[in-house]
């Protein structure tokens, strides 16, 4: 995923009214810079984004664009003329979403139809971390982005996941669902991490959810 589409979904008719081309559920756009020196193609595969950048006098890929150790002023040049385009798609055919994966958004929709709370983001050095509060202030919920080795030796990449509240009672029993663990980053006697891939089941989350709710005391 291209790093200026990563809380972002597409829109299938903005994307078709922008001027995007359709075939078999994948999406087509190009654009030219540099008097048209340069065309890019931006390639939508379902939610995955890949941009090709054609120099038209030679005919050829510019490999180097997608180097992020190449650093060459033509090159900062061509990526910054790129991205000001791709903003602009970006703006008009896609919509934000809170976070990076499905069952994060699900969750969150789950939140705030529930119990109108929406994510709060707290802190700039941690843009991808996002709290959820009752009334009172006090904390029920939080949604990160994380390296999957830090919950998980065996798994790699990157993985959003689900702190809530416990009652430290339930707690072994709830360590043996397959993408429950103890807590990332809180007290592991009150709390644990979900796993949002897909792994738990989605009403298991949302009665975790409620229970940590409850928990938080009013």
């Amino acid at each position: 995923m291209y790093y200026l589409f990563k809380r972002y979904i597409f829109d299938q008719g903005s994307l078709l009214k922008y001027g995007f081309i359709e075939k078999d559920g994948n999406y087509q756009y190009q654009f030219d810079i540099d008097n048209g020196n340069i065309s890019c193609i931006l390639l939508i595969n379902n939610q995955d984004i890949e941009i090709k950048v054609i120099d038209n006098e030679f005919n050829d890929e510019v490999i180097g664009y997608k180097n992020p150790n190449l650093h060459t002023k033509y090159l900062i040049e061509l990526r910054n003329k790129i991205d000001e385009q791709l903003i602009i798609i970006r703006d008009n055919c896609f919509k934000k979403n809170y976070f990076i994966f499905p069952t994060a958004n699900l969750i969150t929709d789950y939140i705030k139809e529930k119990y109108q709370s929406e994510p709060a983001f707290l802190w700039e050095s941690y843009p991808d971390c996002g709290v959820f509060k009752k009334k009172n202030n006090k904390w029920f919920g939080i949604i990160m982005n994380v390296d999957y080795k830090k919950i998980d030796q065996e798994r790699n990449g990157e993985i959003e996941v689900l702190n809530v509240k416990i009652n430290p009672a339930d707690l072994n029993n709830l360590l043996l669902i397959d993408g429950i663990y103890l807590a990332y980053h809180m007290n592991k006697k009150y709390w644990i991490s979900i796993v949002l891939d897909g792994r738990v089941n989605d009403q298991i989350i949302k009665d975790l959810i409620d229970k940590s709710y409850k928990l938080i005391k009013d």
